[in-house]
């Protein structure tokens, strides 16, 4: 650079920035507070599903949804900054499910932008939705027949 001047403003504006976000509150990361709210979040982008059951991560960060239907379907919702984003579980599309500790469910997605999910629940209970995220698991099969 010719003028370092340049630099210096552009690194004092962002930094100005970045005060005056936390001077106004700054934003405030996503949380989900209940089962209603995790349906309702579900419900915005997938309408026509009916939801049966709600299981929430003890931090707030995660819920699955055990949607009725004639194939399996599990919702997710994920919060991830300050918003959220959802995903519809269908046969194929989970690569992987894992218990690490004791009620510490890992899940690999066969997703670009949410590839990994980790949920803390009750161990009894991450273990009843591991049953039933690996009807969802995708065979080698699946994998051959996307390329």
């Amino acid at each position: 650079m010719d003028n370092p001047w340049i630099a210096f403003g552009a690194v004092l504006a962002v930094a100005f920035l970045v005060l005056l976000n936390w001077w106004l509150g700054g934003w405030h990361r996503a949380r989900i507070t209940d089962a209603d709210a995790a349906r309702k979040r579900y419900l915005e982008n997938f309408w026509n599903d009916r939801v049966r059951e709600v299981a929430i991560d003890r931090d707030g960060h995660a819920a699955l949804l055990q949607v009725v239907g004639e194939i399996p379907v599990v919702g997710l919702v994920v919060a991830h900054g300050d918003a959220f984003v959802t995903r519809r579980l269908t046969p194929g599309s989970v690569k992987s499910t894992q218990l690490a500790d004791p009620g510490r469910l890992l899940l690999v997605l066969d997703d670009l932008v949410l590839p990994r999910v980790e949920l803390r629940l009750e161990p009894a209970l991450a273990a009843n939705w591991r049953r039933r995220l690996d009807a969802l698991l995708a065979r080698p099969r699946d994998f051959v027949q996307r390329v």
